[in-house]
């Protein structure tokens, strides 16, 4: 069934990848072209949300397919903000998008769950909540930082040029990333199980969307402000080495309890 878990998951990974545009869209930060200036911020919204929260953690399955679960926590992320992007855009074609995540969601699950009914061990650590003080602050501030973006987003999706994509409309989805990134901050902050996935998600999304902005300040698309732009990327980068500091913390952490444990027989021998 592992093997199974792999292929459905290398070939999800694949799909959101080439077939959802994620890698074309998120390549509009590498390929400068003028002809998307105008929508830059919204190739970049689309491809960051699809890419970090969908396609970089099937891929982490496809590699340990014990830990398939993990991608249905970021990608069910996606999934609630791409429905509630959506609703706030008034734009029910976007639902499709929704329902194909769905389904992709779906087909890692069910040999997941057959592998975890059949006895085999769930690699990785528990699913208990443990929280991460320095990554909760982030978290609670990324909810202010990426407010003013929320509702610009939705104001624009009214009013502003559209940018398609498989027939459908990046707005809904650019508001989904404003819902998206800070929602997967606080994921991490609190379960550490996916807190490396939920985190590099968030943190990557907001570089990325933060420097398109950025690049692109008077685009219709860029309804941030280039302070705004250096905020989102600050803050981007402080999940990341907040994310390493706490790494690096609970690794000391095991380390002390392992000297604890292999100092005990000899405290007792003696």
């Amino acid at each position: 069934m592992s093997r199974l878990i792999r292929v459905v998951a290398t070939l999800v990974a694949a799909a959101w990848a080439v077939l959802g545009f994620a890698l074309a869209d998120l390549a509009v930060l590498l390929l400068w072209n003028p002809a998307f200036v105008s929508v830059f911020a919204l190739e970049a919204s689309w491809g960051a949300l699809l890419m970090f929260f969908v396609v970089v953690p099937c891929i982490h399955v496809a590699i340990r397919p014990g830990r398939w679960a993990d991608a249905l926590v970021t990608g069910g992320i996606a999934l609630a903000s791409i429905v509630a992007g959506s609703l706030l855009a008034g734009d029910p074609a976007t639902l499709i998008l929704a329902g194909l995540l769905a389904a992709s969601l779906a087909a890692i699950a069910v040999p997941g769950v057959i592998r975890a009914r059949s006895g085999a061990a769930d690699a990785g650590v528990p699913w208990h909540p443990r929280l991460d003080v320095p990554l909760l602050v982030l978290a609670l501030a990324g909810m202010v930082l990426w407010a003013p973006y929320l509702v610009n987003a939705t104001v624009g999706a009214d009013g502003l040029p559209r940018d398609i994509t498989m027939g459908l409309d990046h707005w809904p989805v650019h508001i989904a990333a404003g819902i998206a990134i800070p929602l997967g901050a606080l994921v991490a902050a609190v379960l550490g199980r996916v807190r490396t996935l939920a985190a590099c998600a968030s943190a990557l999304s907001a570089v990325s969307i933060g420097t398109a902005m950025a690049v692109s300040q008077g685009a219709p698309s860029a309804t941030e402000s280039a302070h705004w732009s250096v905020l989102a990327v600050t803050w981007g980068t402080l999940l990341l080495l907040a994310l390493v500091w706490s790494g690096r913390r609970n690794e000391k952490i095991e380390d002390d309890i392992v000297d604890r444990v292999d100092r005990a027989p000899s405290r007792s021998t003696s």
